[in-house]
């Protein structure tokens, strides 16, 4: 999360994030992921939660959310468009930027505590976020495969508290209600993960080491509440007896950052 004005301390920049897995790419390996029959693609779209700032960034919740379902078996790519410090703005320009190739199996978006963060109207959260869910819902067949989650309330963690605390909270709830409306009303998929996030009020260890973000326990605890959304959206398990999945990573591609995670 960014905010204006606050020390740098607060302002850590995270990497944009592209990550193409399950055997995706051309020579260098890198090259975004198309459409294939085979394999069963999820896009998860975000900011600093996605990308799992202020913890090992193979422990945010994407990655774990692909471990999970690679031990099933699943045969599936899930790409990653998130930085940050972004808003809605910046991921929808993001999104424009990147033009993921869909079909996807479910697109999952978490955004929006930028727009809280940084001073921002919930006029503006929703404007930009519904014209995310327009865009966005182009990219799955049916608008029940596009899971949108609530915002997370960093005002129970200990950095969050010298903002203000229960009045985040409250700002935080306000963001949602609106977000909710939004997704409900265009028939997608509402994920709260809000009052899991508040659980870190009563538990050190669902914090990350920075005390504003979250732990790779908590992202554990929010992939728990996910697999009986998504499970159903990427097919059944393979028959036992078959090769188990994997999860590796690489990184850079020029002056951006990749992440990629491959099961096989």
């Amino acid at each position: 999360m960014r905010r204006r004005g606050l020390p740098l301390v607060l302002a850590t920049a995270g990497a944009f994030v592209l990550a193409a897995l399950a055997g995706c790419g051309g020579d260098d390996g890198f090259s975004p992921c198309g459409p294939s029959p085979s394999r069963v693609r999820i896009l998860t779209l975000g900011d600093s939660y996605t990308v799992g700032e202020g913890i090992d960034p193979r422990q945010a919740w994407p990655f774990q959310l692909a471990d999970s379902l690679a031990a099933r078996g699943d045969t599936l790519a899930v790409e990653m468009l998130a930085t940050t410090g972004w808003r809605t703005d910046d991921l929808l320009a993001g999104l424009r930027r990147e033009v993921p190739e869909g079909p996807f199996a479910a697109v999952m978006l978490m955004i929006g505590v930028n727009d809280q963060y940084q001073g921002f109207s919930v006029e503006h959260y929703a404007a930009y976020l519904d014209t995310l869910l327009v865009e966005a819902a182009d990219l799955v067949e049916g608008p029940d495969r596009l899971l949108v989650f609530s915002i997370p309330d960093y005002g129970v963690t200990p950095v969050g508290g010298l903002f203000g605390g229960d009045a985040v909270s409250a700002a935080i709830d306000t963001f949602n209600l609106r977000g909710r409306t939004l997704a409900v009303g265009r028939s997608h998929r509402w994920l709260d993960v809000t009052q899991r996030s508040r659980e870190a009020g009563g538990d050190p260890s669902l914090v990350a080491r920075d005390g504003l973000h979250f732990s790779a326990a908590m992202y554990a605890l929010w992939v728990g509440d996910m697999l009986p959304v998504v499970t159903p959206l990427v097919g059944a398990p393979r028959p036992a007896g078959r090769k188990p999945a994997t999860t590796t990573t690489k990184a850079k591609i020029g002056e951006r950052t990749a992440r990629r995670m491959e099961t096989n």
